[in-house]
């Protein structure tokens, strides 16, 4: 072919050759171009044209003129040949023929080579037609293949198709086997209910389990209305709900008499066997079980409120018994029985007073003393309201909260069981066992433990040791109850319980004459109040008012039988009065401060300093004028704070009449209280006076036994650190006293001359001075002269006289040498102005001094004589 197409070639250079008129041999003979380079461009034209005819080929046959013009073409566009061309230079035909003959050269050698390599041809072209055969067996075996496969993919196209029909077919099956067992399951009582419900014990969570599976089964059995699990058709309307609600009905009673008997003949019958914990049986028998109680609640109402009474019953029967034992336990530990009676009056009778203590006084604890009656039952008190977190009102807390909501499905059985657990040992029963009231109660007395220890009790920490017993007693029925039931049932389990408490106390108030014991139960029974209230137990609040209408009422007759003692008391009825402190005083201020101790009561340690026997500051305090003046005197500012206080701890806003008196119905107790104590010191007060009256004649012992007795009251209330208005009104009534006696002292031991001599020129002075006819001259120079040498010859050993007098007319040495100092004090006082009215009447007379001046004592010297009693002091 590419020979083919270079003769064409070379014709086609020929013919334009001769169409020119060039000789195109000569010219290529003369041609400057080189023939390796014309070779080398023929034969890359060539190789166009080959490329062109090949794409031709592939393309489509070309004609003559159209291959002739490609080739032209081609030619054309190689510089060099353009140029030789264009120049004549190229011999066409004689390069041809050089063309030809290395072509018939190489044809030649091409023809040998093939020669010498014939066998080796020959053999190759066997190889080859064998392997064309191979090829045709393996392109035989391949469409066999092919064929195979395309039938296998019509397969796999069919099973995919098949695989997507079973799966949506499986799919539906599945959501209907899915519905149907939802529907089954709330409709069909399985055998392992049945069995559980017929046979199985019901003291266990599996029985709870099976219950409250039931419970719903009869509620999903007869339901009316569409719901989702049933595919939206009403269940009691279908086939297998209406068949099944006669079985679950039977099943249901069933159950309601196995639950019914559980409570009432194997947990509530057991109540009445001796030496039951009834705690232990509440907490493991009862709580645990409340979604037993629930379903019969819902199932069968009369079960369940046979089971609540049956319960309420037996329980109010073994809280009486209880608490009447337990009272009987502790009435032989009272230590203050025999120790007041109704003779145990401030200004008891002498008679009374000497058969008393012709008894066995030494077994009698006095009435009037709190001594250590306070911190003994107010300090247990101080317990109750500290424990913020304690485990009684957590439990009772959770108890209401419980019964306020509606009961939970079997998610929260466990958590139910675990509350009931940890809510009984909010008290105890039975077996006399305490758990949380050491720190939400004050402590429970143990009689058995005391009775063997011989132990004694006053009465009002008995009384404490009930009530908080009670009110422990009660927190773990509320507990119970809210838990168990739903309810409280305070009346119906402690009505003959309160009862028999309320009798109790009444008929120990009929012979309590003790005003600090019934004080000390008021105000137990408001800590318990407190104390009920901090553990959201509210129901008792009728009960403990209860108590309190019994004992203020009794308090209120103590008090005014103290008052009419004062009242009604005489120098007669009490027996010999004589200058010292009587024992009237001493009872009516130990009486007095214990009261007001208890009603401002606030740190316990101030009531053990107070009730002991003093402290040695208390010792070293004297009374002085400045402090004791009720406009400068502090403590008369604690009195609204401490009415205040008393409101607080003994229950303000609660009016109570005392017995034979009108009805306080616009005031508190508390404020009633004080204004008896005010009216019990102004009854004092009188009466002291009335006896100064009655056994003494002169002013000046009149004084000495008012401001001993005075005193002595003053010594207690400091010694018990009690501050008031009480304290103010004895203070005042002891300075005027003090102030009498002064003056009488220094008229009874010849400075009475003196002093009346004294008054009356400063009078006349005074009058001399507004009045300038009145003369200055009026005073008697023989008289002063008399009074001077009387004086600065006797005022020393009239001090020694004063200074006897005094120490041996008051008890109380640091009393006496106030009362000494006040004295001294006083007639220095008074012959200071002495000396100063001398001098203004001879300044006013114009004339000299006289020289019996010369005897006037300095007042520094009397002063050094005052200090040196002082000293020896």
């Amino acid at each position: 072919m590419t020979t083919a197409k270079q003769n064409s070639f070379l014709s086609t250079l020929q013919l334009s050759d001769k169409s020119a008129g060039v000789n195109v041999k000569n010219g290529f003979a003369g041609s400057s171009l080189p023939r390796a380079e014309l070779t080398n461009d023929v034969s890359r034209s060539s190789k166009i044209m080959m490329q062109e005819g090949g794409g031709a080929s592939a393309t489509g046959q070309l004609s003559d003129e159209e291959q002739l013009s490609n080739d032209l073409r081609v030619f054309l566009e190689n510089p060099s040949l353009k140029q030789a061309l264009a120049d004549g230079s190229l011999d066409l035909a004689a390069y041809g023929g050089q063309v030809e003959d290395e072509l018939a050269v190489l044809e030649r050698e091409c023809i040998a080579l093939y020669r010498s390599k014939a066998t080796d041809i020959r053999t190759l072209q066997k190889e080859l037609q064998d392997c064309d055969g191979v090829l045709a067996l393996l392109e035989e075996l391949l469409l066999g293949f092919q064929a195979d496969l395309g039938g296998l993919s019509g397969d796999i196209r069919n099973l995919q198709e098949t695989s997507k029909e079973l799966n949506h077919q499986l799919s539906n099956r599945q959501h209907a086997c899915f519905g149907l067992r939802q529907f089954l399951e709330h409709v069909v009582v399985s055998p392992q209910l049945s069995s559980t419900i017929t046979d199985g014990k019901i003291n266990t969570p599996a029985f709870v389990a099976a219950v409250q599976e039931l419970q719903q089964l009869v509620r999903d059995v007869h339901e009316t209305k569409p719901q989702t699990w049933s595919c939206d058709v009403p269940p009691a309307e279908t086939v297998a709900g209406k068949e099944m609600q006669e079985h679950v009905s039977q099943l249901r009673l069933l159950a309601v008499q196995r639950i019914r008997d559980y409570f009432l003949q194997n947990q509530i019958q057991r109540f009445k066997q001796a030496n039951t914990n009834i705690r232990m049986i509440q907490a493991h028998g009862l709580i645990p079980y409340a979604a037993l109680y629930d379903f019969l609640q819902a199932t069968s109402p009369s079960s369940a409120d046979e089971i609540f009474n049956a319960y309420c019953d037996r329980m109010s029967k073994t809280m009486y018994a209880l608490f009447r034992t337990y009272h009987a336990q502790l009435v032989p530990l009272d230590s203050t029985r025999l120790s007041a009676t109704r003779q145990d009056v401030i200004a008891i009778d002498d008679a009374v007073l000497r058969d008393a203590l012709t008894t066995k006084a030494k077994q009698r604890v006095d009435v009037f003393s709190l001594k250590t009656r306070a911190t003994d039952v107010l300090n247990a008190m101080k317990m109750a309201p500290s424990a913020g977190a304690s485990s009684a009102s957590a439990a009772a807390s959770s108890a209401r909260r419980t019964a306020s909501s509606p009961s939970k499905r079997q998610s929260q059985t466990g958590s139910k069981r675990g509350t009931a657990a940890s809510s009984s040992n909010a008290a105890s029963h039975g077996d006399g066992t305490t758990s949380s009231q050491t720190t939400s109660a004050p402590p429970i007395i143990s009689a058995h433990v005391a009775a063997r220890s011989g132990q004694m009790f006053p009465y009002e920490r008995i009384f404490q040791s009930i009530l908080s017993h009670f009110v422990n007693a009660v927190t773990n029925e509320f507990v119970v109850c809210r838990q168990m039931f739903k309810r409280d049932a305070f009346d119906m389990i402690f009505r003959s319980t309160t009862q028999l408490i309320l009798e109790q106390l009444e008929n120990y108030l009929f012979t309590c004459h003790d005003a600090l014991c019934i004080l000390l139960m008021i105000k137990v029974s408001h800590s318990m109040k407190r104390l009920a209230h901090h553990r959201t137990i509210y129901s008792m609040d009728a009960f403990l008012e209860s108590i309190t209408q019994l004992l203020w009422p009794r308090l209120q007759v103590i008090i005014a039988t103290h008052r009419r003692s004062l009242q009604q008391a005489t120098s007669v009825s009490l027996g010999g009065i004589d200058l010292h402190g009587h024992y009237v005083s001493r009872r009516f201020a130990e009486l007095t401060c214990s009261i007001l101790l208890i009603l401002q009561e606030k740190d316990s340690m101030h009531i053990a300093n107070a009730t002991g026997a003093g402290s040695a500051s208390t010792k070293r305090e004297s009374i002085k004028s400045k402090k004791a003046s009720p406009k400068k005197n502090p403590e008369s500012r604690n009195h609204a704070a401490r009415s205040k206080e008393t409101e607080v701890a003994l229950g303000a806003g609660v009016p109570v009449a005392a017995s034979g008196s009108a009805t306080a119905s616009n005031s508190s107790a508390g404020d009633m209280l004080l204004r008896d104590v005010n009216d019990l010191v102004d009854d004092f007060v009188a009466l002291m006076k009335r006896l100064a009256e009655e056994t003494h004649t002169s002013n000046k012992t009149k004084s000495i036994f008012l401001i001993n007795n005075l005193d002595s009251v003053v010594c207690i209330f400091r010694e018990r650190r009690v501050v008031g208005k009480e304290l103010n009104r004895i203070l005042d009534e002891l300075l005027r006293q003090r102030e009498m006696f002064v003056e009488e002292e220094l008229l009874c031991h010849g400075f009475s001359k003196m002093i009346a001599f004294l008054q009356q020129t400063e009078a006349h002075l005074v009058a001399a001075a507004s009045n300038k006819d009145i003369k200055h001259d009026m005073v008697n120079v023989q008289v002063v002269e008399a009074l001077v040498r009387d004086f600065s010859s006797n005022w020393k050993q009239r001090l020694e006289d004063m200074n006897r007098n005094v120490l041996s007319f008051f008890s109380n040495f640091r009393n006496g040498m106030e009362i000494l100092k006040q004295v001294l004090t006083q007639l220095l006082l008074y012959y200071t102005r002495f000396q100063d009215v001398l001098r203004k009447v001879f300044a006013a007379r114009g004339q000299a001094m006289p020289t019996f001046c010369k005897d006037l004592v300095p007042t520094a010297t009397i002063l050094a004589e005052i200090k040196k009693y002082a000293l020896s002091i």
